[in-house]
């Protein structure tokens, strides 16, 4: 996995510290199938376990696109339609924010089976993460409720997922799985909640419940199901992620709303961490360079529609070299997380800090002048140099100071950034320096 992950972007990457191997680890022992390829020819460049497991497949056996199609889907038709769905969808998440709409679809896999997955994706430039969540027994047991009321009480009480119906404001029914995954002691008191008093206030988007639930039940009934995220409360209080999906199924001459609940916790929890590692600096725990590029342009994009000043503030180790050569690259790293911390402590709330790259950070100040930038540069050139390190001992560093003009590009204020810090350099380090036009000063 480390090779693929220098393949696709190797010194970006190195430049940032990510930790290739705790990062296959992680996409390895994924509870859940992921497929990740590259290039336009969908190049695959990892099978996890549970993919080799529930769908079948090894690399070897799918190297790209054009071997994964006409095993998946032998049937010429069915193939044709799902490929050029999946490429629209592609090409929209590529226009967008990166996350492909999910496909519901039949996978024939390798022993023979076609099982139901739900494929869900994220783009990130020539890369293609799928995860495949599994459907073949939900989609089984709907059809099943068709056949007979008695097959479905089985299926209903016995299923591992939560399975409630919905009629009107409030639940006429609940399986013991549903009271389980929010903690209560039997499904009888969870029949007599209403259905808002499960859900806290908002959800995680800032929307409120009782809004956003409103959406999902009128959707439903305009299209039959849909399937969503959402934050429940337990019996304790407790928030708990539930995927659920809300079917209308008639029941006793009325339609009602059948509601599944599936525990997602660890896929969240998991979603989060590669978002973390995506946005993150694994050594420093601050903002990557990638974070900080978008943080930027926001920035920029403010102060070119509302005038918002804002300040950059460019700051590197002074003889960091000699650190890694006198102490080890073990004290090199710990003084890199260190100072970290201690230009952290400086800080405002609405300021944003991040590791540029090496032993460079980058300070990006909202609603700062020159001068504001200057006088926070200084207080934290003075933290630095006034506390030692372990081991390491006095560690001080050289900062470039530059701020938003009328007309002046994002690029040019980085420019001056960077030569306001090789100025300091220049002259004697441990010092603060800024530009100003063709010229820099430093203090």
């Amino acid at each position: 996995m480390t090779g693929v992950c220098m393949a696709a972007n190797d010194q970006g990457r190195q430049s940032q510290g990510l930790d290739h191997a705790t990062l296959w680890q992680l996409l390895e022992r994924a509870p859940v199938p992921l497929l990740l390829t590259q290039g336009d020819d969908k190049r695959v460049v990892l099978l996890n376990r549970q993919f080799r497991q529930r769908i079948g497949y090894r690399a070897d056996e799918i190297p790209d696109a054009d071997h994964w199609w006409p095993l998946a889907y032998p049937e010429d038709e069915e193939r044709e339609r799902l490929a050029a769905l999946w490429r629209q969808r592609l090409e929209q998440a590529a226009r967008g924010s990166g996350e492909v709409e999910p496909l519901e679809a039949p996978i024939r896999c390798k022993d023979g089976e076609t099982r139901i997955f739900l494929v869900h994706a994220v783009c990130h430039g020539e890369l293609i993460l799928s995860l495949f969540v599994e459907l073949t027994a939900l989609r089984q047991a709907q059809s099943q409720l068709a056949e007979s009321h008695r097959t479905y009480r089985a299926l209903f009480e016995r299923s591992a997922d939560g399975i409630l119906l919905l009629d009107g404001e409030r639940f006429i029914d609940c399986n013991a799985a549903a009271a389980e995954l929010l903690g209560y002691p039997d499904r009888h008191q969870l029949l007599q909640r209403h259905p808002a008093e499960i859900s806290p206030p908002r959800q995680p988007d800032g929307r409120a419940s009782w809004e956003l639930a409103v959406e999902w039940i009128r959707q439903v009934r305009e299209t039959g199901t849909c399937r969503f995220e959402w934050v429940h409360l337990t019996h304790s209080g407790k928030p708990t992620w539930l995927e659920v999906q809300l079917t209308m199924i008639p029941i006793g001459g009325r339609e009602v709303v059948h509601t599944v609940w599936r525990d997602i916790n660890e896929r969240i929890q998991a979603r989060q961490e590669l978002e973390y590692r995506a946005s993150h600096d694994a050594l420093t725990g601050l903002y990557n360079r990638d974070r900080l590029q978008k943080l930027l342009r926001e920035a920029d994009a403010l102060h070119r529609r509302h005038g918002t000043r804002y300040a950059l503030i460019l700051l590197d180790i002074d003889h960091f070299k000699s650190v890694n050569d006198r102490f080890g690259h073990a004290v090199g790293d710990s003084v890199l997380h260190d100072l970290g911390e201690r230009v952290r402590e400086q800080l405002r709330e609405t300021d944003r800090l991040g590791r540029w790259g090496g032993e460079e950070f980058l300070i990006l100040a909202p609603e700062t002048t020159q001068q504001g930038a200057l006088e926070l540069a200084e207080r934290i050139r003075q933290h630095i140099e006034h506390d030692e390190f372990p081991e390491a001992g006095r560690v001080t560093a050289s900062f470039g100071v530059a701020a938003s003009e009328p007309e002046l590009s994002l690029d040019t204020l980085m420019v001056r950034a960077d030569r306001a810090m090789y100025a300091a350099k220049c002259q004697g380090r441990n010092r603060v320096s800024a530009q100003h036009g063709s010229s820099a000063s430093a203090s």
